[in-house]
């Protein structure tokens, strides 16, 4: 289950024997953002594909989660500004990114006479 709180964006596991439910945690300086998980995100093994964000960079790489370890393990590092995620029918992950090409610009105010 996911959800959104004043802690941030974090996966519970409920496990289906009754038991008590528990928070999965994601470690290395990354965290689960608010996208929701899509229709597809656990494979047969239980594995998840979540959508992840790093202090580090400004684009999202594309991690999935084993729930049962309690690792992430990034499987793809996107160039784009957003990646779309799934499993193939084999059990491997398909991912596509979009790519971002924007100009830096770099403003001055403009004295009188018109020259910066």
């Amino acid at each position: 289950m996911q959800t959104l709180g004043q802690g941030g964006t974090r996966l519970t596991q409920l496990p289906l024997d009754g038991s008590a439910a528990y928070d999965i945690p994601v470690r290395g300086g990354l965290s689960i953002t608010p996208n929701p998980l899509r229709a597809n995100a656990i494979a047969p093994d239980g594995r998840i594909l979540v959508c992840v964000a790093s202090l580090s960079s400004w684009f999202w790489p594309v991690p999935v989660l084993d729930p049962t370890a309690r690792t992430l393990s990034i499987v793809f590092y996107g160039f784009g500004y957003e990646s779309v995620e799934t499993w193939g029918p084999d059990g491997n992950v398909l991912a596509a990114a979009t790519t971002l090409h924007a100009p830096l610009w770099w403003c001055q105010p403009i004295k009188a006479g018109g020259k910066p």
